[in-house]
């Protein structure tokens, strides 16, 4: 039976053991084509996942649209808020700073649930029905 104590006990040895033990593949295995003899399991050696240009060039553009129109949105934060509730720019600024605690704190608590639904579903179909929801958004 697997006793996590005993390899955390044994962690001071490096990576190599807690993944050996665990029946991962180490690096040298995979390259030897050895971790077919050791893999009790017959799946053999895991592979390195392939990663697409375009894929990757999508997440990138991505990630660039969402930071370009978060940074367009601060600035003018407080202002837009001094317009909408006629407050003063202290507490328009209080109010801004209120709403960037309430965004990392989705975050924090909506992460989690994201990756979960990524495990469950893959990570293009909740990444498209994100991206879906954050264009109608605006």
């Amino acid at each position: 039976m697997w006793d996590p104590s005993a390899l955390l006990l044994r962690a001071s040895h490096g990576a190599a053991v807690a993944r050996s033990e665990l029946g991962f593949p180490l690096r040298s295995e995979r390259e030897t084509g050895t971790a077919e003899q050791s893999n009790p399991g017959g799946e053999g050696a895991m592979s390195e996942p392939q990663v697409s240009r375009h894929g990757l060039t999508f997440i990138f553009i991505t990630c660039l649209l969402d930071a370009v129109g978060f940074g367009i949105v601060i600035p003018v934060t407080p202002e837009l808020i001094m317009e909408l509730a006629g407050e003063g720019l202290s507490q328009a600024a209080l109010y801004a700073g209120w709403l960037m605690f309430l965004y990392a704190l989705m975050q924090f608590i909506c992460a989690p649930v994201m990756g979960n639904l990524s495990d469950r579903f893959g990570r293009r179909p909740v990444l498209l029905l994100s991206l879906l929801a954050f264009g109608l958004d605006y």
